[in-house]
């Protein structure tokens, strides 16, 4: 008799514990409070197409001859009250040629390349700034970072003369 009801008891429980153990964990709904990872971090391909349609965006506007475009990620260091911040927005340097060069220092020149910031900055939500020249030796570095880019080294390979041109355009 014991042994009937030990017997019993030990399948009583390996079917309790069965029960309860196979069934799924209940999914909990996202509390408004919590975020999702949005992870934002762009590829090297990501930066290529990019470049490429900021490129030709830029070739469309009336009075631009030829465009180049490096797309990064742009390091910034900024202090406020006390704090540092330090943000990692997305960047593109943009070097156009014009149709004239005489239009260089002209009011012209700046409708022209406010036109191309404005365009370029519109059609991506996750570029937070546009910098833009004409000037001929900022467009030489920013076409050997792109071929060097496209040609399939990192970015990471130019970080020199990237931040030089951040740095350089910015001042501009």
């Amino acid at each position: 008799m014991k042994k009937n009801t030990c017997l019993l008891l030990c399948i009583c429980l390996l079917l309790a514990m069965l029960s309860t153990g196979c069934q799924q964990s209940s999914n909990k709904p996202l509390v408004p409070d919590q975020k999702t990872n949005t992870n934002t971090s762009l590829t090297a391909s990501d930066k290529r197409v990019m470049a490429s349609r900021f490129s030709t965006l830029a070739e469309n506007v009336d009075g631009v001859q030829t465009a180049t475009v490096v797309v990064d990620k742009a390091n910034t260091v900024q202090g406020r009250s006390s704090k540092i911040v330090q943000t990692n927005d997305t960047v593109a340097m943009v070097g156009i040629t014009l149709d004239d060069s005489s239009l260089k220092g002209t009011d012209r020149e700046r409708t022209i390349k406010e036109t191309v910031r404005k365009k370029i900055l519109d059609s991506d939500k996750k570029l937070s700034e546009v910098l833009i020249t004409t000037d001929a030796n900022m467009i030489k570095k920013i076409k050997d970072v792109a071929a060097g880019v496209i040609s399939g080294k990192m970015t990471s390979t130019y970080a020199k003369d990237v931040n030089e041109l951040n740095t350089m355009l910015k001042g501009k």
